[in-house]
């Protein structure tokens, strides 16, 4: 008995201390696993941020050094190399719908390859729409803490900063006329007009945002001297569709959060541009009455010429068009008509489907923070300054534009234990559409 009793008192000890190892291990095992994934995160959002650093030095540098220059020439490999390493560094957090957007990536792209004799398509054109989708995952997947958002408002800042200051001292106004007036044709400057209220605006728009995350009106409000100093420098370029979006998004940003919670009004009004954005291009190109786009109206109308041409080019796209002015070779000029363009009426129906899934998924349920509703609003305003410039399909812009909708996907105004539960309940639900529909 003696000897039972030992051999129990061994096995006893022995299976004890397999747990404890076991539980010390596992312990180990979490440690490490948790410090590697801090790491991707953190590495994660400095390969974004210089990305972002990257862009936004062409259009406050300018494209007369050698060095922006090549950048901006070399944007679309530039973009699409940076997109990949975001998306293989954090692939591994993808949950539930996440795998609907990765199984759109490889059919879109599979399908205009298919198609490329027809559009004359490259390899960046087949890849822009993935590459619009994986940058949403991307910066879904990324968590961007504190001091993150905080870091990231100092660069925007500091852009915005070099970039007014640059307006009000290197554009020169004729002598005896004021640099507010709308009547001045500015030409000394070191890039068009128009690239500089996009880059004012844009600006504006991810400060008020970042700032907003925080959930706090003493930081908030930092984002007030960003939209009043983008409004000032877009307002002496005269570069009308930025300012014009720059007011838009001001309106409705300072209105109560609850009142466009309870209409849906994110849904309503991102349903109401897409869905409108051609018929109002087509209707402006071929009215003989309307002019309010600035001239545009003459490369819309000679673009929806050329486009009709073939029911095949109308359906899947055709080679990138231009307009010929004097000396002058135009794009698109329209964000909208440049998606047609490219991927023609199915891509225009692709596009719009994922970004009203996207959207619908987040506002739906009237259940969002309102940093995430500033986020909203800000690529609102793209879209409508886009109604005059190819903003939401030029691979320089791309990340910093579609930044700003993606990262309406992050909520700060729950405790962090409560922002994973809501994240992974999110990642495993299924379409907050259908709940409506």
């Amino acid at each position: 008995m003696e000897i039972l009793d030992q051999l129990e008192t061994l096995l006893v000890t022995l299976i004890q201390s397999s747990i404890l190892k076991k539980y010390y291990l596992e312990e180990e095992v979490e440690t490490i696993q948790t410090f590697v994934e801090k790491f991707i995160n953190k590495m994660s959002t400095g390969i974004l941020l210089l990305m972002l650093i990257a862009l936004f030095s062409v259009w406050t540098i300018g494209i007369g050094t050698p060095a922006t220059l090549f950048l901006y020439e070399h944007s679309a490999q530039f973009v699409t190399f940076g997109v990949f390493v975001l998306t293989g560094l954090n692939i591994y957090k993808a949950r539930g719908f996440d795998f609907f957007y990765l199984g759109a990536t490889v059919v879109i792209f599979c399908f205009y390859t298919y198609f490329s004799g027809i559009r004359d398509g490259s390899l960046a054109g087949n890849l822009l729409i993935p590459i619009l989708i994986l940058i949403g995952l991307s910066v879904k997947w990324i968590e961007f803490d504190k001091v993150d958002r905080g870091i990231y408002l100092l660069v925007f800042s500091f852009f915005l900063a070099v970039t007014v200051y640059r307006v009000f001292t290197e554009i020169q106004v004729p002598e005896g006329q004021s640099i507010w007036n709308q009547d001045n044709k500015l030409s000394d400057i070191w890039i068009n007009t128009n690239t500089i209220g996009s880059s004012l605006m844009m600006l504006g728009l991810l400060i008020s945002g970042f700032a907003s995350s925080f959930e706090r009106w003493y930081i908030r409000i930092l984002g007030v001297p960003a939209i009043v100093a983008a409004f000032l420098g877009i307002w002496v370029c005269q570069s009308r569709s930025a300012l014009i979006a720059i007011i838009i998004f001001a309106l409705l940003d300072i209105w109560p959060k609850r009142f466009f919670k309870f209409i849906r009004a994110p849904f309503i009004g991102y349903l109401a541009i897409f869905s409108l954005a051609l018929p109002i291009s087509y209707l402006a190109a071929t009215s003989e009455e309307i002019n309010l786009f600035t001239g545009r109206e003459g490369i819309w109308l000679k673009f929806y010429q050329t486009i009709s041409e073939s029911t095949e080019q109308l359906l899947v796209g055709m080679k990138p068009f231009l307009y010929f002015r004097g000396d002058e070779v135009l794009g698109n000029h329209n964000s909208y008509n440049s998606i047609l363009n490219l991927y023609g009426l199915i891509g225009i129906a692709i596009v719009g489907i994922l970004l009203l899934v996207f959207v619908g998924r987040l506002t739906l349920k009237a259940d969002y923070s309102n940093g995430q509703l500033t986020f909203l609003w800000a690529f609102m305003a793209v879209m409508i300054q886009s109604f005059m410039e190819d903003t939401l399909t030029s691979f320089p812009w791309v990340p910093i534009g579609y930044l700003l909708l993606a990262m309406a996907s992050h909520r700060y105004d729950q405790p962090p234990g409560k922002q994973i539960k809501i994240q992974e309940e999110n990642q495993l639900s299924t379409s907050r559409l259908a709940r409506y529909h």
